[in-house]
């Protein structure tokens, strides 16, 4: 990373030369010069302070423009041309106009004036580099005429390095450093050192003298002379310099743009103001050194505080906006949001909230301002039915755009906003937590910390979903993360079990929403990651971000589905059964990764969920029809109209359990067929679920009324049959124990973990016929949690079904399938796939300074583009 106060240098000059003051970089525009973007840099309006363009090769191409506002601040690009009549691979700027050379060799030139294109130039494949000159821009090619798009041919010098031009003035290297004109078609000069060194070549008017200088490499040569070159910031790696006059001062000043790899500020645009020593306004704010020194401002820094708004504005205000009047200092990071309620939410209540975020604001360390003006509250049917992005740009002020924030507060909960952007909207029930969560991410924090793994038990940000209402068991404790523990990496596949922070500083983690075990272990804390129940001295493997959901793995979609899909694992190969909107049995094989297309199994019209078990080397599919439960074999189960099936292996015997309204029934398949059901000494509310266990025993997960409130509960039997051949119970447990409501009522997955035999019971929720979540509840060790059961919901609260969904044991992990309840809509019965059941991530997660990130980062960056003009 660029480090911005490394930047700021003093160019003691030769007596004979104007010296050259840099103002330190600062963030001028950002984002809008990604590869392969081709970035220019010209005074477009006439303004005399140089404008940001980028052309876009692709597609048929793409010009952006974007207005500097006084050299202050950047407007928002717009689209200035689209179809550039080729695809671009040079692009150069000058006064008033924007060239390109296409790949065909077409000298393509924009003008802002007129906001046309015109043909420069044709037949210049093997062009090199355009110049923007006073008179037109100059085309270099490496064999051959030069080309000029006023005059045409042009002889230019031969063996050229590099070149560059300012104004009617060239630069050139070659043995040595040249400078020169273009006269009557040809380039003539002179040498002006001997040998030079090795860089990027730049030229402009540096030291205000009317003549271009040179900057090579980490050099600046005033007036071209070696001799007199004094050192220049290296730009950095992925990283260049361009020379314009930025605020119209007759200097040309230093754009930084940033070309590497860091996800907040790696394209970020960097302006260094340059001057002479001494100079009463060295940045060229409009403040001079006097006024700087009275406010406490940094003579050196256009937005001493970094906040995003200049310093001049906070000082004097805008026509605009009053900035000192309300408040707002240049020397203490300030930010401004316009908030609006719905009509049907209460105001005082609002201002109230809104009253406590300012308060957390102003003690955050080191504190920033939060100024709330409210806009009158919204009518019904102006907000009923509008995004909060639309109701953005209808009222934030488009003079402070660029400036200030807006949200929008309606009757309800949660709430949804630009991540590092000025707009966003959310609900007045626990108003405080809500927009202080939405907010921060207008000020461009995310949920994780910016890691690959969500809810980290380290990250005790309110912007982590685990923490956003609560902390360490109190609603009032909610903040954003100082990264205290950030230096503390967590990978769920490899985890230690102790933490390298004393028990008073994690003992949160005892409570809501986690209840980890913990142990004080002198300056350090064990923790029962896996809640074995004891502390492992070697690494474990465990799902612990399981506060608010868990990671199924990456989803893909692979058809569309009637209902609920079943998976098993036949001869090694993952096998993904389900039943097509045309009521067509299908089989979806897993190949290299990715699910093969469908084979249509021949069956009667499926009504129902299907089944299917792998035993034996035969691959058995069962699916309810109008006739009965049909068999893959080729025959109906005796006496199975109207049932729900669940196949299922137990002591070498491939078994199905009939269900109808609460009965369940068991059927077994034998030399002769399927056995005649009989009765089964459990009912359930839901359709079962059952697994051999290793031990000899068969659990059964049935749904069962606990009382009249607790319904539909998860229960898991275990049995074994006696030499009577019935079945006898040895044993049950409620998920989540007796005084929990873990419930559903659609049949369970149950999956027994290689190795480990922990039980994993996948099931949708409570669906009632509508839709919903669905969840993994495994076994844990530790009985004193939850009674031995930890439940996470997979995904989140918009990932919902109408039916059963499916899980397998394949390769390491769980692999998933589910229909998507999409509602009216393309995305609806989407037959999705996934494949890491278990929630064990391998990516980290970690702490992080939601607050520091605030100061350096995301107060500029929200507001970075004022309203394109």
């Amino acid at each position: 990373m660029l480090c911005a106060a490394s930047l700021a240098l003093f160019l003691a000059p030769p007596q004979d030369q104007a010296p050259v003051v840099f103002a330190s970089p600062q963030l001028y525009a950002g984002h809008f010069h990604v590869a392969p973007r081709l970035p220019v840099v010209a005074d477009l309006d006439g303004d005399g302070c140089a404008d940001l363009a980028c052309v876009y090769p692709q597609g048929g191409g793409i010009l952006d423009v974007a207005y500097s506002e006084r050299g202050l601040k950047m407007r928002a690009h717009t689209q200035a041309a689209r179809g550039l009549l080729g695809e671009a691979r040079l692009a150069a700027a000058r006064p008033g106009e924007i060239a390109w050379l296409t790949g065909e060799g077409r000298l393509v030139v924009w003008s802002a004036r007129d906001r046309t294109l015109a043909v420069r130039g044709e037949g210049l494949q093997e062009a090199t580099q355009i110049l923007g000159l006073a008179d037109g821009f100059l085309v270099l090619s490496p064999k051959g005429a030069w080309h000029h798009s006023a005059h045409g041919a042009v002889a230019g010098p031969d063996a050229v390095r590099a070149v560059a031009a300012h104004g009617a003035e060239l630069f050139w290297l070659a043995e040595g450093l040249y400078r020169g004109t273009l006269v009557a078609g040809r380039v003539q000069g002179e040498r002006v050192a001997e040998a030079a060194g090795e860089g990027d070549l730049l030229a402009g008017d540096f030291d205000g003298d009317g003549r271009a200088d040179a900057c090579l490499g980490a050099q600046l040569h005033p007036g071209a002379a070696p001799s007199r070159a004094r050192p220049l910031p290296r730009p950095g790696p992925a990283a260049f310099w361009i020379a314009a006059d930025a605020n119209g001062d007759g200097r040309s000043d230093l754009l930084l743009f940033r070309r590497d790899q860091d996800r907040h500020e790696g394209h970020d645009i960097l302006l260094a103001i340059a001057s002479a020593p001494g100079e009463a306004d060295a940045d060229r704010d409009g403040l001079d050194g006097a006024r700087e020194t009275a406010l406490g401002t940094d003579p050196l820094q256009r937005d001493s505080d970094h906040d995003g708004i200049p310093d001049p504005w906070e000082a004097d205000g805008i026509p605009a906006f009053d900035f000192p009047a309300e408040g707002f200092s240049a020397t203490r990071p300030d930010v401004l949001v316009f908030v609006q309620r719905a009509w049907n939410v209460d105001g005082a209540h609002v201002h109230r909230e809104l009253e406590r975020c300012r308060a957390y604001y102003a003690g955050l360390k080191p504190p920033i301002a939060l100024h709330v003006r409210m806009l009158p509250a919204l009518p019904r049917e102006r907000v009923e039915g509008r995004h909060w992005a639309e109701l953005g740009r209808e009222h934030l002020p488009a003079a402070l755009r660029g400036l200030a924030h807006y949200m929008v507060v309606t009757n309800g909960g949660g709430g949804q906003a630009a991540q590092m952007g000025d707009a966003g909207g959310c609900g007045s029930h626990g108003l405080y937590a809500t927009f202080l969560h939405e907010f921060g991410h207008q000020l461009g924090l995310d949920h994780t910390g910016f890691h690959p793994e969500p809810w980290c038990p380290l990250y005790t940000s309110l912007m982590n979903y685990a923490f956003n209402y609560g902390f360490d068991g109190s609603a009032e404790r909610i903040h954003y993360s100082q990264g205290r523990f950030a230096g503390h990496v967590l990978v769920e596949n490899d985890l230690r079990e102790v933490l390298p922070f004393p028990l008073e500083a994690v003992g949160y983690l005892t409570k809501a929403p986690f209840h980890f075990a913990l142990r004080a272990d002198g300056d350090r804390t064990l923790i029962d990651w896996d809640r074995s129940g004891s502390f492992d001295a070697g690494p474990v493997r465990a799902d612990i971000n399981t506060s608010y959901s868990t990671d199924g793995g990456l989803r893909r979609t692979v058809g569309k589905t009637a209902f609920g899909p079943v998976l098993a694992t036949h001869d090694g190969v993952l096998t993904l059964i389900s039943v097509s909107r045309e009521r067509r049995l299908e089989r979806r094989r897993l190949g290299a990764g990715a699910y093969l297309p469908p084979e249509t199994i021949e069956s009667p019209e499926p009504t129902g969920d299907p089944s299917a078990v792998s035993h034996g080397g035969v691959f058995h599919v069962l699916v309810p029809t109008e006739q009965g439960v049909w068999w893959s074999g080729g025959a109906l189960l005796p006496a199975s109209q109207g049932a729900a099936v669940s196949a299922f292996v137990y002591r070498d015997a491939v078994h199905a359990f009939l269900w109808r309204e609460g009965v369940v029934q068991v059927a077994t398949l034998g030399d002769a067929g399927w056995s005649r059901p009989t009765g089964f000494p459990l009912t359930s509310t839901m359709p079962p679920g059952a697994v051999g266990h290793p031990s000899g025993e068969l659990w059964v997960g049935v749904g069962e009324h606990q009382d009249a409130r607790r319904t539909h509960r998860w229960r898991l039997h275990r049995l074994r049959p006696d030499g009577n051949g019935t079945w006898q119970t040895v044993a049950s447990r409620w998920l989540g124990g007796q005084d929990a409501g873990d419930a559903g009522d659609q049949r369970p997955n149950l999956v027994l973990e290689p190795g480990t035999g922990r039980l994993h019971w996948i099931a949708a929720g409570r669906l009632g016929g509508r839709n919903g979540c669905f969840y993994a509840e495994v076994e844990v060790g530790d009985r004193g949690y939850r009674d031995g059961w930890l439940l996470k919901r997979y995904y989140d609260e918009w990932t919902t079904t109408r039916s059963p969904v499916a899980a397998a044991w394949h390769d390491g992990d769980i692999a998933l399938a589910f229909r998507w309840f999409g509602g009216p809509g393309p995305t609806d019965d989407d037959l999705m796939t996934a494949h890491r059941g278990t929630g064990i991530g391998t990516g980290t997660m970690a702490d992080h300074d939601d607050v520091g990130f605030l100061h350096r980062v995301g107060l500029a960056h929200s507001i970075l583009w004022m309203a394109a003009r």
